[in-house]
Order: structure tokens, then C-alpha cells, then sequence
């Protein structure tokens, strides 16, 4: 009897294979994020190899995964640096206008992205 995933899980299995996870852990993980039986390890080295045919250069699909996840790492201090600069502010919305913590952490993180995107425009 033949079971068909859903697209979600293949391309779970697809991105998470090319961070380098081995088999058993990316099953183990289909199986806490997706609450489903997972596809045998055959079925997922089945996909990966079909995705890595079907692009017409694999290791420019590889070069673009690394490009992004790079750049996010190097993103990453400067966006904690900026959020951190902005704790004043948060607790003077908290206590001085009464706003909830989460709206004002909201308020202040939808600021600092606003700020970021203008300079780039």
C-alpha cells in the first residue's frame, strides 16, 4: 500500500537534508513537527535525489542555500544590537502609557525594521 506525503514534508526533508542532518534525525524530526508516521529513509533519499535532478545545477541551488544562510548569521548581531538599543524605550512604553509588554516589544520591533528598510530605499 503505497502512502503519499504531504508537500510540506517533503520540502521539510528536502531543505533539512541540505543543511546536512543525517536520515535518523530528520525522521525523528518529521515526526515531532509533522505528528505523522514518517516516509522511510529510502522514500526521503528518493526525493532529494529527484529535487537535486530536476534543478539544472545542483551545487548553484547549494552556493544560493549557503549565500542565504551566511548572510542571515552575519544579520543576526547587528539586528540583536539594534533590538537591545531599543529596551529603553520598550519599558518607558510599558510603564509610562501602560501598553502591554508584547504590543510595545511589537511596536518597537516593527520600528526598527521600518527604520532599517527606509535607509535602503
Amino acid at each position: 500500500m503505497r502512502r503519499s506525503f504531504k508537500r510540506e514534508v517533503r520540502d521539510y526533508v528536502i531543505v533539512e537534508r541540505y543543511k546536512r542532518k543525517p536520515w535518523k534525525q530528520i525522521e525523528s524530526e518529521v515526526r515531532e513537527k509533522f505528528g505523522i508516521e514518517p516516509p522511510s529513509i529510502r522514500i526521503m533519499q528518493s526525493w532529494f535525489q529527484a529535487y537535486q535532478t530536476s534543478t539544472d545545477d545542483p551545487t548553484g541551488v547549494k552556493f544560493i542555500a549557503t549565500a542565504v544562510e551566511e548572510a542571515a548569521n552575519r544579520a543576526k548581531p547587528i539586528a540583536y544590537v539594534k533590538m537591545m538599543a531599543e529596551m529603553p524605550r520598550l519599558w518607558q512604553l510599558h510603564e509610562q502609557y501602560k501598553v502591554p509588554l508584547e504590543d510595545a516589544g511589537w511596536m518597537i520591533c516593527l520600528s526598527v525594521l521600518e527604520a532599517h528598510n527606509t535607509t535602503f530605499t
